[in-house]
C-alpha cells in the first residue's frame, strides 16, 4: 500500500492539453467531424442458483479534423462513457464499474466516397468507480479501441452509421480509503454501436 500522488494526472493532463494544441493548430480550412456512437446491452440468466444478470452502457463522442486535403483520414479527441454491471445469485453478489476514458483517434476512410472506415484509439486516461458486494473504490489504467465501421449520408452534413468495435481495458491501480494497491484487472468487449455523425 501507498498514498496517492498526483503525477500521473498532471501527465494525463499536460498530454490532453497538448494533444487539443495540435488539434486546433491546422489549417482552417480542414474537414471537421463531430460524431456521437451509442450501445446499450443486456444478459439475463435465471435457469439455477448461480443465475446472473449483466447490464452494459456505453457512449462515445468524436471530435476530430481531417489532416489531408481528399478528407479520408482524421485526428481528434475521444471520449469514453462506459458502465457495467454484474449481479449474481440471489443480487448480495453485485459488481458496478463506471469509467471515463479519453485519447486520441485516429480515423481513415478506405475510399473517397467516405463510406467505409476503420479507427484506433488509444485511451491514455481511464479513470472511474469500482463497486463490489458495498465496497467502492477509485480505479486507473489505460484502454484501447478498435473499429470498423460504416457511414450513410443523409444529408450535406448528417451521416446515419453502425460500427463494430473491440475494446481492451487495463486497470493497473485501485484506492480504497485514501490508500493505493497495484493490481493487473483487464476487462476485454467486442459490441457494435449506432453513430450520429456531422461532417462539416
Amino acid at each position: 500500500m501507498r498514498s496517492i500522488t498526483p503525477i500521473r494526472y498532471t501527465n494525463n493532463v499536460n498530454k490532453l492539453l497538448y494533444l487539443s494544441f495540435l488539434l486546433f493548430s491546422f489549417n482552417a480550412s480542414a474537414g471537421y467531424m463531430a460524431g456521437y456512437s451509442f450501445n446499450m446491452h443486456t444478459e439475463t440468466d435465471g435457469g439455477d442458483a448461480e443465475a446472473f444478470s449483466l447490464a452494459k452502457t456505453n457512449h462515445h463522442i468524436f471530435i476530430g479534423l481531417s489532416v489531408d486535403r481528399k478528407e479520408k483520414f482524421y485526428i481528434g479527441q475521444n471520449i469514453n462513457s462506459w458502465t457495467k454491471t454484474q449481479t449474481k445469485g440471489e443480487g448480495d453478489d453485485e459488481k458496478t464499474i463506471t469509467l471515463l476514458e479519453l485519447g486520441p483517434k485516429f480515423l481513415y476512410y478506405f475510399t473517397k466516397e467516405r463510406v467505409f472506415y476503420i479507427s484506433a484509439v488509444w485511451n491514455f486516461y481511464a479513470k472511474g468507480t469500482s463497486e463490489e458486494s458495498g465496497d467502492s473504490s477509485d480505479v486507473d489504467g489505460t484502454s484501447t479501441l478498435i473499429s470498423l465501421g460504416y457511414h450513410y449520408r443523409l444529408g450535406d452534413t448528417f451521416m446515419l452509421g453502425a460500427s463494430l468495435n473491440s475494446h481492451s481495458v487495463s486497470i493497473t491501480s485501485k484506492i480504497t480509503d485514501s490508500e493505493q494497491e497495484e493490481v493487473t484487472d483487464t476487462y476485454q468487449s467486442t459490441f457494435p454501436m449506432l453513430e450520429l455523425l456531422f461532417r462539416f
